[in-house]
Formats: C-alpha cells, sequence, structure tokens
C-alpha cells in the first residue's frame, strides 16, 4: 500500500510533464517532416538544375564527338586515301601520294579548333598526320627530343596498332606532337591485299574542360567509355568501381559518400557522361540546422518539466488540504490521488442508490400489474406508464413458470436462470404463489422471434431442472396485441393453461393436421398464381387466413426452405422452359414467369443457375450444334 501510494504520489508530476511533452511533440514533429521534405525539395532540385548543366554540356561534347566522325568518314571516302593504301611498296609514287593526302588532311581539320588526325599504315610502318607524313620511327624520334616522358617506341607502335572497332577512348600520344590526354575516335581498316590502317581522330581534354566552367567549384563533370572513367578537369577526384558499375548499367541519378551522382548517355554507343556533385558541405549545413532545432527543443522540455513541478507544488497543496479537511481522512497520495477517491466514493454510492431505486421501482412495477392481472386494480393510467417507461404500443408476451417446490431457493434458482436466458429481452418478472411470471414487451418486428425463444429458453430449463434436480416444471404462454387492457385476459387465459396441462409443458399452437393443409395450400396457391408479379407473402397469407410470419415460419420448418425462395425456384424453372422453346427473349420469359423486371429475374437466375439468362440460352444453342 505503501509503494502504491508512492507510485501516485509521483505520477501526477510523470503525467503533467507527459501531457506537456505531447504538447511539444507536434511542433517537434513538424521541425522534423519539415527538414526531411526540405531536404527532399533541395535534394530534387539539385539533381534537376545539373540534369539540366548535364544536357547542355552533353551536347556541347556531342558536337565534339560529331566532328571527330565526320573527318574520319570525310577521310575514309577520300579517293587520296584510297589511292595511298592501295600502293604495294614504298615507290615514289606513294609518298606523292602521301603528300597529297597530308594536304587533304589539313583541309578537313582546318576549321576544327585543336582537331588532329593521325593515320598509321601497320604494314608499312607509316604515318600520315594533318601536319607531316613519315616513316614511324623518324617521327618517334622528332617527337621523343621533344617530350621527356614520351613513351619507348615498342609502346608507342604497340598503341598506335592496336586493333580498334569505331569506338571512343582516352589515349595518349595518338595525336602526333603531343604527351597530353585526348578523347579519340578510332578505328582499323583491313584493306584488301589484308593491308592494316589505324585511324586517329583525336581532341585534347582541355577543349572539353572549357565546357566545365559553368560547373560551381563542388562540382565535376566525369565521362565513361568501356569500364574507363576520365574526371575532366581534376584527376584528384577519385571514381570507386561502384560508380563505375552504377554508371555503365544507366543508372539516371543515385548517390555515394562523397557524391550525388546525375548520368547522362551520350548519343555514341558505350558512351556516358556523369556529374559529381560534392554533398559534404551542403548535408553538413544542413545537420547543423537540425541540430539547433532538438537542442532548442530538449531545453524546452527543460523548462516545460521545471514549470510543471513548480506550478504543482503551488496550486495543488491548498486542494490537499481542503480535501482532507472535508472527508476529515488523512492525506493519501497526492491531490489527484484523493480526488480521484473522493470521486469513486461519491460514484459508487451513486450506483449502489440508482440500483436500489431500480429494484424498488421493477418490484413495484411488478406487484401492481400482478394487482392489475388480478383485477384489484385498474389498469395503468398514461402517467404511469410513462414513468415506468412503458410503451402503448408493445405487443405483451405473458409467460410463466409453475414450480409445485415451495422451497425458496428453488423458485430463486428458476428466476436467475430465465432472466439470464431472457436478459436482453425487457420484461418485467413477478411472483404469484407456485407461479413465476415474466411480462415481456415486445416491438411488432421482434414479436416472433422473442416467442420462438421464450418458448426454447422454457425448454431448455425444464429438461436441465428435470434432468439434474428431478425438479418438474410447468411453462406457458399467451400473446395479447391488444395492449395493458388485456392484462387481465391474458393472466387467466395463462391461469386456465396451467390447470389444462397438467404436468406438460405447452405453448398452444396449431395441430399437425392443420399444419400440413396450412402448406398444401400455399403451395396450391403459388402454383396458380406464380405468374403475377405482385403475389407476395402477405397475398398468401391471406389466401389461407393466417398470419405472414406465422406461415413463414410454419412452411420453412415442413418445406426446409422460405415461401420466397420456394417461389423463386418455381418462377426460374418456368422461365427456362419458356426459354427453351427459342420463341421468346429472356425479358419476355421473365416477365411471362412473374418478375416485374429485367434486373430482378437477371438477380434471380444467376443465385438459383449460377449463370446470366443470356449465357443459359447460348448454352441451349451449343448443346443443339
Amino acid at each position: 500500500m505503501v509503494y502504491i501510494m508512492k507510485q501516485g504520489k509521483r505520477s501526477i508530476l510523470f503525467e503533467w510533464a507527459g501531457s506537456y511533452l505531447i504538447i511539444l511533440l507536434i511542433p517537434l514533429i513538424t521541425i522534423f517532416l519539415n527538414y526531411y521534405f526540405n531536404m527532399e525539395t533541395l535534394q530534387s532540385e539539385i539533381y534537376e538544375a545539373h540534369e539540366v548543366v548535364l544536357d547542355n554540356m552533353g551536347d556541347e561534347i556531342n558536337k565534339i564527338m560529331n566532328q571527330q566522325v565526320n573527318v574520319y568518314n570525310y577521310l575514309y571516302t577520300d579517293p587520296f586515301f584510297a589511292s595511298w593504301v592501295s600502293h604495294r611498296e614504298k615507290d615514289a609514287e606513294f609518298y606523292y601520294d602521301a603528300s597529297r593526302l597530308l594536304r587533304q588532311v589539313g583541309n578537313y581539320v582546318k576549321y576544327t579548333s585543336d582537331l588532329s588526325c593521325l593515320m598509321y599504315m601497320v604494314d608499312e610502318n607509316y604515318i600520315v598526320h594533318n601536319e607531316y607524313a613519315n616513316n614511324a620511327r623518324h617521327i618517334h624520334i622528332a617527337l621523343e627530343t621533344g617530350y621527356e616522358d614520351f613513351p619507348e617506341y615498342e609502346e608507342w607502335i604497340r598503341i598506335l596498332s592496336g586493333e580498334y572497332n569505331n569506338e571512343f577512348l582516352f589515349l595518349k600520344y595518338v595525336d602526333g606532337q603531343t604527351d597530353r590526354k585526348c578523347l579519340v575516335y578510332a578505328d582499323s581498316l583491313e584493306l584488301s591485299g589484308n593491308k592494316l590502317v589505324n585511324i586517329f581522330v583525336s581532341v585534347p581534354m582541355e577543349r572539353i574542360a572549357k565546357i566545365t566552367e559553368s560547373l560551381d567549384s563542388k562540382a565535376y563533370l566525369a565521362m565513361m567509355q568501356n569500364d574507363v572513367v576520365e574526371v575532366i578537369g581534376d584527376d584528384e577526384v577519385l571514381i570507386t568501381p561502384q560508380m563505375q558499375e552504377m554508371i555503365s548499367q544507366g543508372e539516371s541519378n543515385f548517390e555515394t559518400e562523397e557524391y550525388m551522382c546525375i548520368v547522362k548517355q551520350a548519343m555514341h554507343t558505350g558512351v556516358y557522361y556523369c556529374i559529381l556533385v560534392v554533398q559534404n558541405d551542403f548535408w553538413n549545413k544542413s545537420l547543423y540546422i537540425r541540430n539547433l532545432f532538438v537542442i532548442s527543443i530538449v531545453i524546452t522540455v527543460l523548462v516545460a518539466l521545471g514549470a510543471v513541478s513548480f506550478l504543482l507544488r503551488k496550486n495543488f497543496r491548498p486542494v490537499s488540504r481542503l480535501l482532507e479537511t472535508v472527508s476529515g481522512e488523512k492525506k493519501r497520495g497526492n491531490e489527484f490521488y484523493q480526488l480521484e477517491l473522493a470521486y469513486r466514493r461519491l460514484n459508487n454510492e451513486n450506483k449502489s442508490m440508482r440500483q436500489i431505486i431500480q429494484g424498488q421501482k421493477e418490484a413495484l412495477l411488478g406487484s401492481y400489474l400482478l394487482s392489475v392481472m388480478q383485477r384489484r386494480r385498474k389498469c395503468l393510467s398514461d402517467n404511469e406508464i410513462t414513468f415506468f417507461d412503458l410503451e402503448k404500443e408493445k405487443i405483451l408476451l405473458l409467460g410463466g413458470f409453475r414450480v409445485t417446490s415451495g422451497e425458496h431457493l428453488l423458485r430463486f434458482a428458476v428466476d436467475n436462470v430465465f432472466s439470464e436466458l431472457m436478459g436482453e429481452e425487457k420484461f418485467c418478472r413477478m411472483e404469484d404463489g407456485n407461479y413465476l411470471l415474466y411480462l415481456f414487451f415486445v416491438s411488432p418486428e421482434k414479436e416472433e422471434y422473442v416467442i420462438e425463444k421464450c418458448r426454447k429458453q422454457a425448454e431448455y430449463m425444464c429438461e436441465l431442472f428435470r434432468e439434474k434436480w428431478e425438479v418438474m416444471l410447468e411453462f406457458g404462454t399467451v400473446v395479447s396485441r391488444e395492449g395493458m387492457e388485456q392484462l387481465d385476459i391474458m393472466y387467466y387465459s395463462l391461469m386456465q393453461k396451467f390447470q389444462g396441462q397438467g404436468k406438460r409443458q405447452s405453448i398452444v399452437s396449431d395441430t399437425n393436421d392443420d399444419i400440413v393443409g396450412i402448406v398444401a395450400d400455399v403451395l396450391e396457391y403459388i402454383d396458380e398464381h406464380y405468374s403475377d408479379s405482385s403475389l407476395n407473402i402477405s397475398s398468401i397469407a391471406d389466401s389461407v387466413n393466417r398470419n405472414p410470419k406465422y406461415i413463414s415460419r410454419v412452411f420453412k420448418e415442413n418445406m426446409g426452405e422460405g415461401i420466397l425462395d420456394y417461389l423463386n425456384r418455381i418462377r426460374i424453372d418456368r422461365a427456362k422452359e419458356i426459354i427453351a422453346t427459342r420463341r421468346y427473349s429472356t425479358e419476355e420469359a421473365g416477365a411471362m414467369a412473374g418478375y416485374a423486371s429485367n434486373q430482378t429475374f437477371r438477380r434471380a437466375f444467376i443465385k438459383i443457375e449460377g449463370i446470366t439468362p443470356g449465357k443459359y440460352m447460348d448454352s441451349l444453342s451449343g448443346n443443339r450444334k
């Protein structure tokens, strides 16, 4: 108990603090959501902006690559080139054609800045450049003296004599005069006589780097071809194998730990452009903003907890002393706990008082109704009916047990068991000597249900008490639709039933012969009038002079199906016969079978046959074929 009091003493602080935290949770969630969506928006804007930049730069690079391809195409179709490669040996005419081809190539690249073209005849070890033509060894000697890190002759020849297939490469030393890295369009031509000529159309990477001047200082342009990635303008930026794989797979946008990557495929197969945006600075600044918000929320929470503690001590201490004075009890727990105890005490007293009043009210009603039934008093007035929450329009069902044993405990057991079984129905209980009477107030739509339930539960109780305790109970019921005016008649009718039934249970009903006759009349009437679309349970009941609900129950108990189900089955069978004649449409067949609308006929046909009338007609046609 002491532990509970301590918990109660502390809980008020936690509850108030929790309420403040819940209130603070709303702006906290808003801040984080705002941060998340802002980051998503900013990231999307970054991607979209760089996609536009990448499109523009890609178009410029595509123009350069197209120039390289055009130079190659001009050269391949040039008659001087064809004449030069047709020589079988280095004679005077060979050198003459080489000089003519030299001038022609110079004309091709004259109006394209920084573009160069080099042709290497592998078998003759001869080079034609747009500025010179000579034996490859002589040219290597000239270039080697001009550049310190120029490769050895064998390495250089290996590059020039490789096999290429209309592809773009990142190569050095193939523009014929420098050691700078170039974007090279290379192709190997195998001509008549198995002669091999390699053509290299080169443009320095410095020219492409000029296109990237529009990028900011934290973004880089990379090109990839045949799994080789070249970062333009900055050799210190490292491309990881994972990034190479993502770029080669054609991913449009992706992120790594260091970069935001925007990828675009060039118009030439196998070439990709990629903008690498360094994201550390951007995301770090956004994290600073988020952390600032978090720190401010933490400070706010601490201040709120302090304010809660101060307000509790200041405002609720007088309440505690007042409750202690009023209740006369020693203080237990915190102020809210004391208020809760006071409320519970008053609520329990209120519930007890209500139960006592309700029990007295029910006992008074039962005593009054019994006196009315025995004609010792007049029927209830309108004011009395209102006071007891009764309704005049309700159908009255009077049921009762005759308990032959005089033991009070037995009557108490019977009353409790039956009240539990019928608990959801509104009723008033009365005790008249050896009789336990129950007056049920039933709405018209539940009349049949309550009567049946009352009968079944009574049969169950009679059987239970007979088998378990060898006690014989008798049960009977009467129904009145005339309201309170028939209470005395209902009472004496029930008493006459008890006097007439002796030791057996009974609820008055038609004999078996009467039921068989009623069912036969219903079947005959349906067979004769099924085509009448206005036929319903009420008209069928009128034909046999019975209540609609009564004949519905009797028919279902004896035939195993409801009246409307049987009527629909008869109508559908007749409609199938009409459809089989092939002289009427499905709509006409439904109308002739008694359906007022085609929609109702179609729904009933599908429910019984499992297919539509149209499909049934089609199946008949298929069987005939």
